[in-house]
């Protein structure tokens, strides 16, 4: 199975939604892949934002697995 196209999917839809909405946003839920890979993101990333935008960020871990998306679909 090619992951490339649902992980692409995943991160299209989560900047367009982002794009649309973190105007008037009060919070922003973001997909990682765990681990030190996020830590590293919400230090380079994550806190200044939030504390420039002042809109909280909240990190989920995705593993890869492309059935809950499916399930959602």
């Amino acid at each position: 199975m090619n992951l490339r196209r649902p992980v692409r999917a995943l991160i299209t839809g989560a900047f367009a939604c982002g794009a649309a909405g973190a105007v008037s946003a009060q919070e922003l839920t973001v997909a990682s892949w765990g681990g030190q890979y996020t830590y590293s993101q919400v230090e380079a990333y994550q806190k200044p934002f939030a504390e420039k935008t002042g809109i909280d960020i909240i990190s989920e871990d995705y593993t890869g697995n492309v059935a809950p998306i499916r399930a959602q679909v």
